[in-house]
């Protein structure tokens, strides 16, 4: 439910505007109202280049053509300082009445809102196809910066994809390679529009809203299912099948790891199949000796 009696409090204080020092704005010839503007707000898109740190946007000026009063605002940020946010109001436009723009037609640099109370009595003060303009030297009238929001790099706007470079099976069971994880094969670039991503072999996407975050966890089966269609089959023993630790246990320096079980348990090695083979022997009494 609409709070209305913010129109109230809003008509004796300078929200959303910033007034100089000096306690006027700075238009020429004219007493700019307070409850002409009662809100108004911008977000900038990733292709306007307004950065919050040092862009502004202020009322540019006032205009009458006919019977409408355009309201005009402005900004600095370089890629779009010649463009403008051009609201439009009929002179008995109801208080409280809402109007969203796109600059220049294109939301990817900016949307705008305002709303406004008492168009007529700005429009009369003015007088018909009039323009009142703030003087060329500053202080400009300024929007309050809390109302102002911008996506400027914090958006992705392209996406490139790449990987590192595979493992592979070169001398792996004897010595093996080492893995590079620096160098990254390019696959693709400056992707942008929509992009989807797939699920692969052996691979699961997972997409989160809450946390606007794509996952990508590697798991046997996953996504596609085990690719089983190599062309080019390798032989002997894949790297990506040998264990290089256990539970982040690393072996020694000569590649040796030692595996010793407890009570209730044997460990049979079998070297030909590169396999140990764990199994538990709950048969067996254990005897714990009391304390």
């Amino acid at each position: 439910m609409a709070y209305i009696d913010f129109y109230n409090l809003n008509a004796n204080r300078f929200y959303p505007l910033v007034v100089p020092v000096s306690g006027e704005y700075p238009l020429s010839g004219i007493d700019l109202r307070d409850d002409l503007i009662v809100d108004c707000g911008f977000t900038f898109g990733t292709a306007s280049g307004f950065d919050v740190e040092l862009h502004s946007v202020w009322l540019d000026h006032l205009e009458t053509v006919g019977d409408n009063l355009k309201i005009v605002f402005k900004t600095d940020a370089p890629d779009i300082a010649d463009k403008s946010f051009e609201f439009v109001r009929y002179k008995d436009a109801e208080v409280g009445e809402v109007e969203f723009i796109e600059l220049d037609g294109d939301p990817r640099l900016a949307i705008g809102f305002l709303v406004t109370d008492n168009v007529f009595a700005m429009y009369d003060f003015i007088g018909s196809d009039s323009i009142v303009e703030p003087p060329q030297i500053d202080p400009k009238i300024l929007v309050e910066p809390a109302t102002i929001v911008s996506e400027y790099r914090h958006n992705i706007t392209t996406l490139n994809v790449g990987n590192i470079s595979r493992i592979t099976s070169d001398n792996c069971c004897d010595d093996p390679s080492p893995i590079d994880d620096e160098t990254v094969i390019l696959e693709a670039s400056g992707l942008t529009g929509a992009i989807f991503f797939e699920a692969g072999y052996n691979m699961n996407v997972a997409v989160s809203g809450i946390d606007n975050t794509i996952t990508f966890t590697p798991g046997v089966g996953d996504g596609k299912g085990v690719y089983c269609g190599d062309a080019h089959p390798l032989s002997g023993v894949k790297c990506g099948d040998l264990i290089y630790n256990l539970s982040g246990v690393l072996p020694a320096d000569n590649g040796a790891m030692t595996v010793s079980v407890s009570n209730g348990f044997t460990a049979t090695l079998e070297p030909d199949l590169h396999k140990i083979t764990i199994l538990s022997k709950l048969e067996t009494e254990i005897f714990c000796e009391e304390e």
